[in-house]
């Protein structure tokens, strides 16, 4: 009895993981969204928030504003950016992740090499 009652729990909640995923693949278009890594070289602290300037590997700058203060230049972030149909710089960051950090010298040395293979 103990082992029909696990097959059962364990077969209900395969059913609600496939009902979930599903439902979010179907309301998920990918082709609305892409990933830009980008370095953060700016951030200006203010009491409530910071505002993190980033300079991704297109010479575009971006910003995002983060409630903590755990930002610092020489973050290597990927930006998830939704794509809004137009030009690139119209697009919007959707969310921020941290990647690395870089001290100062090895950032400058890591973007004169991108920009290097020009």
């Amino acid at each position: 009895m103990k082992n029909v009652r696990t097959t059962l729990t364990i077969a209900l909640a395969l059913c609600v993981l496939c009902c979930v995923l599903t439902a979010t693949a179907e309301t998920f278009d990918r082709g609305d969204y892409y990933p830009r890594l980008a370095l953060v070289v700016g951030v200006e602290d203010t009491e409530e928030e910071q505002t993190v300037t980033c300079l991704d590997l297109s010479g575009n700058l971006w910003q995002f504003y983060a409630d903590s203060q755990a930002w610092s230049v020489g973050d290597l972030v990927n930006l998830l950016m939704q794509n809004n149909g137009g030009q690139v710089e119209d697009d919007e960051i959707v969310e921020v992740y941290f990647e690395k950090h870089f001290s100062f010298t090895d950032a400058v040395r890591w973007m004169d090499d991108i920009y290097a293979g020009e």
